[in-house]
């Protein structure tokens, strides 16, 4: 089981990138997130996939919109 300061890390600085991108707006390649230090890669299929440390996750619930962005459901948790 992961600890909670692992989770928001996780959550909160890999999985987060530091603009708006819909669906319809990805294309391939490399974007970083919030921790500056890690890229995911996004590949612009239906549905739109990413991947990180070795593991691919689908989205699977795409451009939910939150007071601070962006949100998109993956079916998967990557890079940990």
């Amino acid at each position: 089981m992961l600890s909670i300061e692992i989770l928001i890390n996780l959550l909160s600085y890999r999985h987060v990138i530091g603009s708006k991108i819909s669906s319809t707006e990805v294309t391939d390649g490399a974007v970083k997130t919030l921790d500056e230090a890690v890229e995911i890669n996004l590949a612009k299929k239906d549905p739109v996939e990413i991947e990180f440390g070795g593991k691919t996750a689908k989205v699977i619930n795409a451009d939910i919109n939150a007071s601070n962005g962006i949100i998109h459901e993956i079916d998967n948790v990557i890079g940990f």
